[in-house]
């Protein structure tokens, strides 16, 4: 699947996963220590302009670890397995701790993927519902077939997009969360790339947004 990797990939990947390294240790050591000196202030008093700190670096480290991950999955999945769709949605929704959101699973399949890399993916997806839509609300994962290709959707009956040019979304730094780094679709984008998929969104039928996963293998 994908084509060969070059030289020039191989570097670039060298290249990516520096970064991720000084991001993921030398970044992340120094906002651990600016969270230890705000925890110190925060018990001598009580002020908002602290709590708007913490605010600001717990968004500071959202956003380092979603340039780690974007820049750790910008590569071809080498190595791939018949995976249950399901299973692996189930598994991701335990990372999500919000009340009154549920999972539906319509009909589960199996495909050919990086079992990890989809549940990143997923994960993602239903963190973006949570986000953008309302107190209570239904995340539906399902297969997909359209025009002769297999693949499978991720739908919420949320707020959905406001906004012209869908494929925005998934630009690095959108998000219209203001407490989010907004890398979370563009991380969804780089898996589904890695896989040799294509992924679209559109309103839901139920009102929200529908993503559609398609160029997908199914397996039996």
């Amino acid at each position: 699947m994908g084509n060969d990797l070059t030289e020039t990939d191989f570097e670039d990947e060298e290249v990516l996963e520096e970064v991720a390294q000084v991001l993921s240790h030398d970044l992340s050591n120094l906002l651990t220590t600016a969270r230890s000196s705000l925890e110190l202030a925060r018990r001598q008093h009580d002020d908002e302009h602290i709590e708007r700190t913490a605010a600001i670096l717990d968004n500071s480290e959202q956003l380092v670890d979603g340039v780690v991950t974007l820049a750790r999955t910008g590569r071809q999945f080498d190595e791939v397995s018949p995976t249950d769709l399901g299973s692996v949605a189930e598994s991701a929704w335990l990372s999500i701790d919000e009340p009154g959101v549920s999972l539906r699973v319509e009909d589960s399949i199996r495909i050919e993927s990086d079992r990890g890399g989809l549940r990143l993916l997923l994960e993602n997806l239903f963190q973006n519902a949570i986000e953008h839509g309302p107190a209570e609300e239904t995340v539906t994962v399902g297969p997909l077939e359209r025009d002769g290709t297999a693949g499978f959707y991720v739908a919420d009956d949320g707020d959905g997009f406001e906004m012209d040019d869908l494929d925005a979304a998934f630009e690095s730094g959108y998000s219209t969360a203001e407490d989010r780094s907004g890398l979370g679709l563009a991380i969804v984008r780089r898996i589904a790339d890695a896989h040799d998929w294509t992924i679209t969104v559109t309103d839901g039928r139920a009102g929200g947004a529908r993503f559609e996963i398609a160029g997908v293998d199914r397996t039996e």
